[in-house]
């Protein structure tokens, strides 16, 4: 039985143009990589804004009855700028617009967030000529805001048997009356977790911008190295630790099925990153 690698990629990896071209070419070098979770674009160059932060300002400055037009306005420009460098259709840009339009008619916080994660998925789908499946149809929560882990495992094996090739924003769901809902910061890592459970994959990818798990934070350490191979005990203890490479939630989905997470940088794809398993041992022993 065919089984699926899933592959999330983080808000580096597809921050501006450059990098939906690198990430596509990761993509299509093996044709497993059939499930892709795509977080919302960070940071381009030091001193930038991450698309999720200049959400979540339109929302405060809506809140407060102050005036979000220019923030707005740049959002929609960063997205334009990706849809223009990737050549993509017509018919893509009214879809953004009108995107941007329910971001300016809304009030609700989590919609609003979420915005970031779904505009990158239907570029990235619309360039791959890939299937769109919105995050709020396969994962959900009870109404005291945690995961309802049956319901979302069950719909996402139901709703991705019927598609070959999807992309799916990270990030959110819907809650139980099917309005967004987001995860804490981060949680598009989970939603890659939940994905790779759900579809019995052969691994789940994490593609971010350092070459795995390393033994100090290489833009401090220069002699920092990555470490090959950990356990799911030892990524839990160094991400409660500190480390931003990974997010602890998002362990214990495939942890649960024994699905080896495969860290690697977007930016060097060549190199070996960290495996992390449930029968590896701790690269530094």
């Amino acid at each position: 039985m065919f089984s699926p690698v899933v592959a999330k990629f983080g808000g580096t990896s597809l921050a501006e143009g450059n990098q939906f071209r690198k990430v596509q070419s990761i993509v299509s070098l093996e044709n497993s990589r059939s499930c892709i979770v795509v977080s919302a674009p960070g940071k381009r160059f030091e001193g930038d804004t991450k698309i999720t932060d200049l959400l979540g300002e339109i929302h405060r400055l809506k809140r407060e009855g102050e005036g979000h037009e220019g923030l707005l306005i740049e959002i929609h420009k960063r997205y334009e700028e990706i849809h223009c460098h990737l050549n993509l259709s017509n018919d893509l840009r009214s879809e953004i617009h009108g995107v941007c339009k329910e971001i300016d008619l809304s009030s609700h916080r989590d919609f609003i967030l979420s915005r970031g994660e779904y505009l990158n998925a239907l570029i990235m789908a619309k360039s791959l000529g890939y299937t769109l499946v919105d995050a709020k149809d396969i994962i959900f929560f009870k109404d005291n805001g945690e995961l309802d882990d049956h319901k979302t495992h069950k719909a996402i094996g139901k709703r991705l048997s019927k598609e070959e090739k999807v992309i799916i924003p990270g990030f959110y769901g819907a809650d139980s009356r099917g309005s967004v809902k987001t995860f804490a910061r981060g949680g598009s890592d989970i939603t890659g977790a939940l994905i790779a459970k759900g579809v019995s994959a052969a691994c789940y990818e994490n593609w971010t911008d350092v070459s795995g798990v390393m033994t100090a934070d290489p833009k401090i350490e220069k002699s920092a190295r990555t470490i090959p191979c950990l356990s799911y005990k030892d990524l839990l203890r160094i991400t409660r630790d500190g480390a931003q490479v990974y997010h602890p939630d998002a362990i214990p989905p495939v942890e649960s099925v024994n699905i080896s997470i495969h860290i690697k940088n977007t930016n060097n794809p060549e190199e070996a990153g960290t495996i992390i398993g449930g029968d590896e041992k701790n690269g530094e022993d």
